[in-house]
């Protein structure tokens, strides 16, 4: 995805429409999302899907893409796949 299209204030949804958190920023590689607890994870821009003005949609479900979240932006392992769960 163009990191260009990306909104602050959007609404990140997974397919089906389930809210994982509204859109802070990017860093880097990742978005910034504050989670409807009010916390703020990252999540690997690899994941997204695509953007529909202020909605972004991941590519995973719902609770693939909650176990990508992270507590800062931090790339895995080189060569590593960020989508892919371990």
């Amino acid at each position: 995805m163009d990191k260009s299209r990306i909104q602050t204030g959007a609404q990140l949804r997974a397919p089906g429409g389930r809210e994982i958190g509204q859109v802070q920023g990017v860093e880097g590689d990742f978005l910034a999302l504050r989670q409807p607890d009010g916390a703020t994870a990252y999540l690997p821009l690899s994941a997204l899907a695509e953007s529909e003005g202020p909605h972004l949609t991941t590519l995973l479900p719902f609770d693939a893409v909650t176990s990508l979240l992270q507590e800062r932006p931090e790339p895995g392992e080189s060569g590593s796949n960020a989508v892919a769960s371990s």
